[in-house]
């Protein structure tokens, strides 16, 4: 009897010990993930319930329809072809334009290239006058501040690569920009947009009540819109790559808080890059 009751606690403390370690995986052990199951289900990461609605746009839903525009950029009437099912030419009938008319909204990408001329000439008293050319235009050739505005947008708010920025430039608007250009225009941007980004440092530590993001790494996400904002460094690691320096990433930072601080105001985000590379870097609204 005592053997059989020893055996009995034996086998007992052997199931224990192989239900502990199939539940051991590479989140609660030292074992890597590709040593997990292929078919065993991740636990949910998000607490979204289902809704039970059907996708697309739900009963009672207003609408949004484009509206056509007053003065389109270009008006192509399209002649009668054709024949005539009385036998004449269609060409040869005395046509006129009905009030039918429909548009297709199209996108123009292209370089435009815009010279600066000076003037010089001599005053009734013989000394010589010329003009000077606009703070800004510094180079025999350079980029203004709508390529500029564009490589820091591409690069900082949709998180796209230096070389792909470049060629998606180069390839669309035949700039013939090189990485290293863009680079140098982020630098540039957030060091033109310290101050914007230090009066929104000094709203939020002034401000009785701040959103922040306490997700600890065993809690699951929520999404929340702290927990967005927070998730954009890693996103860029993800899309472009690791940052090459300490510079990059602050850079980044400066230029993301800003940006993100603009687009929750409703601001237009472009613009705004365009007046910081005008020497006019935006203020956001503190109150």
């Amino acid at each position: 009897m005592a053997e059989q009751t020893a055996l009995i606690e034996h086998l007992r403390e052997r199931i224990r010990e192989l239900e502990a370690r199939r539940a051991k995986d590479s989140h609660n052990s030292s074992r890597p993930p590709s040593s997990g199951s292929p078919f065993k289900k991740p636990l949910p990461r998000s607490q979204r319930q289902p809704s039970g609605c059907k996708p697309s746009g739900q009963p009672g839903r207003c609408g949004v329809t484009r509206s056509l525009v007053d003065h389109p950029d270009q008006c192509v009437i399209i002649p009668l072809t054709g024949t005539c099912a009385c036998g004449r030419c269609g060409t040869g009938i005395a046509a006129t334009v009905l009030a039918e008319r429909r548009q297709v909204v199209e996108v123009e990408i292209q370089r435009k290239v815009i010279e600066y001329r000076i003037v010089g000439g001599t005053c009734a008293y013989g000394l010589a006058q010329r003009s000077t050319f606009s703070v800004g235009i510094e180079a025999p050739v350079q980029y203004g501040p709508g390529v500029l505005a564009f490589a820091v947008y591409m690069t900082q708010y949709q998180l796209l690569p230096y070389q792909r920025t470049a060629e998606v430039l180069n390839e669309l608007a035949g700039l013939g920009i090189l990485p290293g250009t863009l680079q140098r225009a982020v630098r540039v941007a957030a060091t033109r947009l310290e101050a914007p980004v230090n009066a929104i440092h000094r709203a939020l530590v002034a401000a009785p009540v701040v959103h922040a993001d306490e997700t600890g790494r065993r809690v699951l996400f929520d999404n929340n819109q702290a927990e967005r904002d927070l998730r954009m460094p890693k996103f860029k690691q993800k899309v472009s790559g690791c940052f090459r320096s300490d510079t990059g990433g602050d850079a980044f930072a400066i230029i993301r808080s800003c940006l993100s601080t603009r687009r929750k105001q409703s601001d237009d985000i472009f613009n705004s890059l365009v007046l910081t590379f005008q020497g006019q870097p935006p203020m956001p609204q503190l109150e």
